[in-house]
């Protein structure tokens, strides 16, 4: 077989289970072709933070900020969706292929998400509390409801 140009298409890393397991990546670099190594984009964010499980699918229009050194890298604002290992939706997918370059580069990320950006931080703390404590110390994600 003779050719002057060949695709290759063997899918990523992300399907072990589909057989794409990353072999293309081997067979594309023994013809000679250099390899960026992949990393994960659009996807969802998994994070390090005890109470997930607790407040699992809330789901709320807010905001995602990337933070590194301190400093918002990235906002993205939309529907957000507490998951028990992290975060998801459209504005998380929009931060997630920046956040993995950062961690790649060995950049300490932290993702901040802003729940309600119409009231002061001590407000809304004041007025979770209020409606814990009134909710008879009922799970804490009930006391979003309607924020």
């Amino acid at each position: 077989l003779k050719s002057d140009r060949v695709i290759i298409c063997t899918g990523g890393k992300a399907g072990p289970e589909f057989g794409s397991d990353g072999s293309g990546f081997l067979l594309s670099k023994k013809f000679g072709h250099s390899i960026i190594e992949p990393f994960p984009a659009l996807v969802q964010l998994k994070l390090n933070a005890k109470f997930l499980k607790a407040i699992q699918g809330v789901k709320f229009d807010g905001n995602v900020e990337l933070v590194v050194d301190k400093k918002v890298i990235k906002r993205e604002d939309g529907e957000i969706l507490f998951t028990d290992y992290g975060i998801s939706g459209p504005p998380v997918f929009q931060l997630s292929r920046k956040a993995g370059e950062l961690i790649r580069d060995g950049k300490r990320v932290f993702i901040k998400v802003v729940l309600v950006d119409y009231i002061s931080e001590d407000g809304l703390r004041s007025v979770l509390l209020k409606r814990y404590e009134e909710g008879n110390k009922k799970p804490v994600s009930l006391s979003f409801v309607g924020l």
